[in-house]
């Protein structure tokens, strides 16, 4: 799920550089590889990995955080703390794309 974080800024980037056919076929070459990536597991059990590859509902354990450990056990896995970074993320990128990436 961690690709999801970047990569509208990749597809901004690539768009204005290379123009949206390039893009679109940018695109098609990611979803590929990721299919060939796990064919392993989508041959094995499809449901599973197609329902749980980018589960968003997913929350984590205070033991497998390293980066908001100093936050608390009671804070860093909360539902609340999650939609905050969620929200921080988009609005960050709406800043950047609309203050950095777009000038020319």
């Amino acid at each position: 799920m961690h690709v999801l974080l970047y990569l509208p800024a990749i597809l901004l980037n690539l768009n204005f550089h290379f123009g949206i056919i390039k893009t679109l076929l940018s695109v098609v070459f990611l979803v590929v590889l990721q299919l060939i990536m796990g064919l392993e597991w989508i041959l094995y059990k499809p449901d599973s990995y197609f329902g749980r590859v980018y589960e968003f509902g997913r929350g984590f354990m205070f033991t497998e955080s390293r980066n908001w450990a100093f936050m608390g056990p009671h804070l860093a896995p909360s539902k609340g703390f999650s939609n905050f970074l969620l929200a921080s993320n988009l609005l960050l990128l709406l800043v950047f794309l609309f203050g950095k990436w777009t000038h020319p």
